[in-house]
């Protein structure tokens, strides 16, 4: 505690004051984040991730904020006295606004662009060698802010193997610089949860491994299957081969090109040709990212109760929410 204590002194957070009377987030989406990561997958887009560290605590006040003083940091003398924010702290209701509110004059003086759809993405067109887009996302869960304290996630799946970017290598082997920028995801997506469990009292999770999940029945399709004769199998044990399994992992379901894996199902987005196979449940794919529902329901049945190799630290959700 004294450390943190002296972190904020440092940074000039806040000022010991008198108690004054009758005083008592802007975050990305994550469906924009997985938008971008597709869309550097498929085009073969250079991707970076910048972790600004204590993000909030650089955020400045725009309203009068009191807090107490921390029990054993009582100043002798000065009990009745309160702390005046100048900064903003972490759990803060104010700290997403007051941090968005910093970080976007900054990309507004460096010629960046602001959606008028998403406002926590920019873009910069200046540059004549290309487009650079950022999106700015928090760690900080408004959730556990609110009382949650127990979390269901899934890692980021195999991206070197969906059909859209099998189509531009023209190959059926998975990309392997795609994947491994999963994979980087991944264990950076591990290192920060098991981070917010030492810092956050009382927060556990849990965690589906869909990178290895998906690359299973991308690769062996015929061995996942669904429901034979009252087995309730969903991917959690081996299918018996010709019972229900999935036919085909890579090619999908809609969609025209190789691997049809161009965007063109439904003939709405210029390409009006496409292709609809007869029976999508045979496909781990529907079109040329998407996975079709049979394999959602198996991958959501894993998250739900999945064996210890697919999902942790605590098992699975259900155990979670049981503990």
């Amino acid at each position: 505690m004294e450390d943190e204590i002296y972190v904020i002194e440092k940074n000039k957070t806040w000022e010991l004051v008198e108690k004054p009377e009758d005083k008592d987030v802007i975050v990305a989406r994550l469906d924009t984040i997985r938008a971008l990561i597709a869309l550097a997958a498929q085009n073969g887009w250079s991707l970076y991730q910048l972790d600004v560290k204590s993000a909030f605590l650089n955020g400045v006040l725009k309203e009068d904020v009191y807090v107490e003083e921390p029990q054993g940091f009582v100043a002798k003398g000065e009990e009745e006295k309160v702390y005046k924010l100048k900064k903003a702290l972490y759990c803060l209701k104010q700290a997403p606004r007051a941090w968005y509110s910093e970080i976007d004059s900054y990309f507004i003086k460096k010629g960046f662009q602001r959606s008028k759809s998403e406002p926590t993405l920019y873009y910069n067109t200046q540059d004549k060698t290309g487009i650079l887009i950022g999106s700015l996302y928090v760690d900080d869960l408004e959730i556990y802010n609110k009382g949650g304290r127990k979390f269901g996630f899934q890692n980021a799946g195999p991206l070197g193997c969906i059909p859209g970017t099998l189509k531009r290598e023209n190959s059926s082997e998975c990309v392997q610089n795609n994947s491994a920028m999963a994979k980087l995801h991944n264990i950076a997506l591990s290192k920060a949860l098991q981070k917010l469990e030492s810092e956050l009292h009382g927060f556990k999770y849990s965690i589906f491994d869909y990178y290895t999940s998906l690359s299973q029945r991308v690769n062996y399709p015929s061995k996942y299957g669904t429901v034979w004769k009252g087995l309730d199998v969903y991917g959690l044990t081996p299918a018996r081969r010709g019972y229900f399994c999935f036919k085909e992992g890579k090619i999908a379901c809609c969609g025209s090109g190789p691997f049809r894996g161009v965007n063109s199902c439904g003939g709405k987005r210029g390409v009006k040709k496409y292709h609809l196979c007869r029976n999508p449940n045979e496909h781990v794919w529907f079109d040329f990212a998407h996975t079709t529902e049979r394999a959602n329901q198996q991958l959501a049945q894993l998250t739900w109760r999945g064996v210890p190799n697919v999902t942790g630290p605590y098992h699975n959700v259900k155990a979670l929410f049981e503990m």
